[in-house]
């Protein structure tokens, strides 16, 4: 073991004592610094999660007002559709509510879209929302619901997408992570899920009769 060490111990006996003092600090220091360096990429990393997570909230926040605008528009189109005149102004007031809404996503978007990847996938849900804006006084209300419904369930992919980009549903803690999965997916499509049932209801209620169709849709 001597024989080993002989090469260091004999270049310390040639170096007067600042000098060992000097490479016994550096040899000290190397690995204290190596071991800063990894603890600060990963302090940097749950900064760089972090941040994401914020960002997600931020574009969600008005992600969710369009989807509640755009149920409710639903809602007032099914009612114009089946002989409701009374309901076309209101429709058009949600319809600027809804304006407003894309406005606000797209703010968010000239921020946050290149960094949550999401700027082709909202471009494509604005698209569609002003195909049915242009169509909706002129279509049949199955028509109509079935329009809106689509738009809707693209709507609640968007929200699971921007979970994915923004780290919000990958959440290494367990409790953050069931939480976000619950405000970001689970209650969302549970409230249209409970739309869709509301609907359904109405128009079983219309025909006085149950299809097998409407049955399976009422179960799932």
């Amino acid at each position: 073991m001597k024989l080993l060490f002989l090469p260091v111990i004999t270049l310390m006996n040639r170096l007067k004592y600042i000098q060992k003092f000097l490479l016994i600090g550096t040899i000290m220091v190397i690995p204290i610094a190596i071991l800063i360096y990894f603890l600060n990429s990963e302090v940097n990393q749950g900064i760089d999660f972090a941040t994401k997570e914020r960002q997600g909230i931020s574009y969600l926040t008005p992600v969710k007002n369009l989807t509640k605008d755009i149920q409710e528009h639903r809602a007032l189109a099914n009612m114009y559709a089946n002989g409701d005149s009374t309901a076309k102004e209101k429709m058009i007031t949600r319809e600027t509510k809804i304006e407003e809404d894309i406005k606000e996503i797209d703010h968010v978007n000239q921020k946050l879209g290149t960094s949550l990847k999401a700027s082709e996938k909202w471009n494509e849900l604005k698209s569609k929302w002003t195909d049915l804006k242009g169509e909706v006084f002129h279509i049949q209300a199955k028509e109509s619901l079935d329009m809106h419904t689509a738009l809707i369930a693209d709507i609640l992919d968007f929200n699971n997408y921007i979970g994915d980009t923004s780290n919000l549903i990958l959440d290494p803690d367990i409790d953050s992570y069931y939480l976000m999965d619950a405000i970001v997916i689970q209650i969302p499509h549970l409230t249209e899920k409970i739309e869709q049932a509301s609907f359904l209801s109405n128009d079983i209620a219309t025909k006085k009769s149950v299809s097998d169709g409407d049955r399976i849709r009422l179960t799932t």
